[in-house]
């Protein structure tokens, strides 16, 4: 309705503008009286502002239009509208949520020994500063971030540092509020015992592994576990490097001390066949 009225309004000064630039041709001509002319002059003047009027009435509705028009400042998915059309909205009246989803921000706390350790890695942007983040029953750490920020103290009442990790989620299926673990990587490498997550069982809420002693016989060794690398599990402790574990047909083991016929395979393809026993007959 706006730009219908600045139309009209255009449309009447431009008519106002062609009579008054005949009137100035008749005046000069005396063909007019000086009355008549004076009001063709006003008439243009009351014409310009009548569409410089127009003119601010459109803006004004456009800006009545932009303020109905409510957009995110942030991408990310929005939540269920707490309005409906025709509803009455009131200033500061919340109309919904956005949460941005990709990257998320995981704050944790550390511990003072955390920090002593991993502190250096933290405030060298130089370093790498792996994390590792795990949800729900998750007990692999999938989810890898960076470690962003680490606060200037120490919490005194609790001895703790809190920090932000900084995690890609391009699929959406990870939410704010969701509670995570997180696992910080040391950046140095060092050696550490693998096995196979086949190899594995559970008594309880401890994890145990069979190993062959050199009579063949199984002897349960309980082990503590950390995380995966190259889809092998970590052996914080309760194994050597001499150990032979029992990969494939572990279920068979019914009690320590069971007698097995083991045969090598590698650790990390346990389905891989085993050689053949020596002296065996080639197959024609």
């Amino acid at each position: 309705r706006a730009r219908a009225e600045l139309a009209r309004a255009r449309s009447a000064a431009e008519t106002a503008r062609s009579e008054r630039a005949r009137a100035d041709r008749l005046i000069a001509a005396k063909a007019i009286s000086r009355e008549e002319y004076e009001q063709r002059i006003g008439g243009d003047r009351g014409a310009a502002a009548s569409v410089q009027a127009a003119e601010a009435a459109l803006k004004a509705a456009q800006l009545e239009l932009d303020y109905a028009l409510i957009e995110s400042p942030i991408d990310g998915r929005i939540g269920a509208s707490a309005l409906r059309e025709g509803n009455l909205v009131e200033a500061g009246a919340l109309l919904t949520t956005v949460v941005a989803l990709d990257p998320l921000f995981v704050y944790f706390d550390a511990d003072e020994r955390a920090y002593l350790k991993y502190g250096a890695a933290a405030n060298d942007p130089g370093r790498r500063r792996t994390v590792r983040v795990a949800v729900g029953d998750e007990d692999d750490f999938p989810h890898e971030g960076r470690l962003d920020f680490v606060d200037n103290q120490i919490d005194p009442d609790t001895a703790t540092i809190r920090a932000r990790a900084v995690v890609g989620n391009p699929d959406g299926t990870l939410l704010p509020g969701l509670f995570a673990r997180v696992r910080l990587i040391d950046a140095e490498e060092r050696e550490a015992l693998l096995i196979h997550d086949a190899a594995v069982l559970t008594d309880q809420d401890r994890k145990y592994v069979y190993a062959v002693a050199p009579d063949g016989k199984t002897i349960r060794k309980d082990v503590t576990l950390g995380g995966k690398v190259d889809g092998l599990r970590i052996v914080l402790s309760g194994l050597t490097a001499n150990d032979r574990i029992v990969v494939n047909g572990v279920r068979k083991i019914f009690f320590p001390g069971m007698p097995v016929k083991p045969l090598p395979v590698p650790m990390d393809k346990p389905d891989t066949p085993p050689p053949a026993p020596t002296g065996a007959a080639a197959g024609g």
